[in-house]
C-alpha cells in the first residue's frame, strides 16, 4: 500500500503537537468521523476496530470540552487537584460515565489500492443530564478507571499508528510467508475489543462495589483472553474475585496487575485488603505504605492502614492514621476510636 495512512481526526490530548485545535462544540449532541486506511498487512476487520475506537474517542473529547464548563466539574477538578489530579486533568472520564457513544454509520471509501474505512460515532445530551453528572462526580472509583483506561487506550492507538507507518516505509509487499506486521495489528484490534469489554462493565461500579461481580469476573476471563498484558483487566477481575469471596483468585489476579502496573496506587490499596481479610496485616500494611507513597493526601488509604493496625491492636499508628485521614476529610474511623478511648480526640498520636 504506497499511500501514506490516512486518520481524519481531531487528535486532541492523544499525540503530542498535533495541529487541529479543540473547540467547544455549540449544542450538547455531538458526531464525529474517523477514516482509516487498509491495505496490505493492515486488514479490513483491524482498521474497522481501529476507526471504531478513535470515532467514539473523538465525539467523547468533543463531549468533554462541554463538561468543562459546567461549574460543578470545574469544582471537581479542583478537589482531585489534591489527590490524584490526573483522574481529572480533563473531563474525559466524566463523558465516559455519562455520554454513550453509539457507531451510527460505517462505510468503505475510496477504491483499490486506496481503499479505507469510515465510522462515525454519535451521542445524544441525556435528559437526565444532572442527575447521571452528580452520581458520576460521586463515583471516584469508575471515575480512575475511566481515566486509566482511556490513557491505555490511546497508548494501543499510538501503537497502531508506529505499526501504520512502518509497515508502509517497509518497501516491496510481504509474501504469505514473511508477514510481520499482520498478527500485531490483529493483537491491536484485540486489545481494542478487551478495552470495550471491561468498559461495558464499568457503569456497574458504584460506590466503589461491582454490582453483580460475577458478570464482572466471566466478562473479564473473556477479555483476558483477547488481552492478557492489560493490567486493568486484571485489576478488575482482581476486585470482583475479591467480591466473591475467592481471596486467592483475587490475590492472584492483582499480583499480575501490580506486576504490569506497580504504580497503581489504587490496586496496591486493593491487594492490601485482600491480604488483611487473610490476617496477613504485615503484607497489607506494606500495600497500604507503597499506596500512601504514591499519594499521601488520599484519606481511603490511611484509614485502611489504620484499620490493619487495629487488627494488630496497635493503636498509636492506628491513631495516627485515623487522624491524618481525619485531616484528609474522612472521619468516621477517628470518632469511632475515640468514643471506643483508644484515641484521644482534637490531637494526634505523637510518632513512635
Amino acid at each position: 500500500m504506497r499511500r501514506t495512512l490516512v486518520i481524519l481526526w481531531c487528535l486532541w490530548g492523544l499525540f503530542p503537537g498535533a495541529p487541529c485545535k479543540a473547540q467547544s462544540p455549540p449544542a450538547p449532541s455531538f458526531n464525529h468521523s474517523v477514516a482509516v486506511a487498509f491495505g496490505g498487512e493492515l486488514g479490513l476487520s483491524a482498521a474497522l476496530r481501529v476507526s471504531e475506537a478513535m470515532a467514539r474517542i473523538g465525539v467523547m473529547q468533543k463531549a468533554s470540552l462541554w463538561l468543562e464548563r459546567d461549574k460543578n466539574v470545574q469544582l471537581a477538578k479542583l478537589a482531585y487537584g489534591q489527590t490524584d489530579a490526573e483522574v481529572l486533568r480533563d473531563a474525559q472520564p466524566l463523558a465516559w460515565m455519562i455520554y454513550r457513544p453509539v457507531i451510527t454509520e460505517q462505510e468503505k471509501i475510496g477504491r483499490a489500492p486506496d481503499l479505507g474505512v469510515r465510522s462515525t460515532a454519535t451521542i445524544v445530551h441525556p435528559a437526565r443530564f444532572p442527575d447521571l453528572l452528580k452520581n458520576a462526580l460521586l463515583q471516584p472509583k469508575q471515575m480512575l478507571l475511566h481515566r486509566k483506561l482511556l490513557d491505555y487506550e490511546q497508548r494501543i492507538l499510538r501503537r497502531f499508528v508506529q505499526l501504520s507507518a512502518a509497515m508502509q516505509g517497509g518497501g516491496a509487499p510481504a509474501d504469505a510467508l514473511n508477514r510481520q506486521y499482520e498478527p500485531q495489528f490483529a493483537v491491536v484490534a484485540n486489545e481494542l475489543h478487551a478495552i470495550t469489554l471491561l468498559r461495558d462493565q464499568l457503569p456497574d461500579l458504584q460506590n466503589g462495589v461491582w454490582q453483580h461481580p460475577d458478570a464482572v469476573s466471566g466478562a473479564m476471563r473473556q477479555a483476558l483472553e483477547l488481552a492478557p498484558d492489560n493490567p486493568l483487566l486484571w485489576y478488575a477481575k482482581g476486585t470482583a474475585d475479591y467480591q466473591l469471596q475467592r481471596s486467592q483468585d483475587a490475590l492472584n489476579a492483582l499480583d499480575r496487575c501490580i506486576d504490569m502496573a506497580p504504580g497503581f496506587a489504587q490496586a496496591l490499596h486493593d491487594r492490601g485488603t485482600a491480604y488483611l481479610r487473610l490476617h496477613l496485616t504485615t503484607l497489607a500494611i506494606a500495600d497500604y505504605d507503597a499506596a500512601i507513597r504514591l499519594q499521601p493526601r488520599n484519606a481511603d488509604f490511611f484509614r485502611s492502614r489504620g484499620s490493619a493496625y487495629l487488627v494488630d491492636e496497635d493503636f498509636v499508628p492506628m491513631c495516627r492514621d485515623f487522624y491524618t485521614a481525619c485531616s484528609l476529610g474522612a472521619c468516621e474511623n477517628y470518632h469511632w476510636a475515640t468514643s471506643r478511648g483508644h484515641c484521644k480526640a482534637d490531637a494526634p498520636p505523637a510518632a513512635q
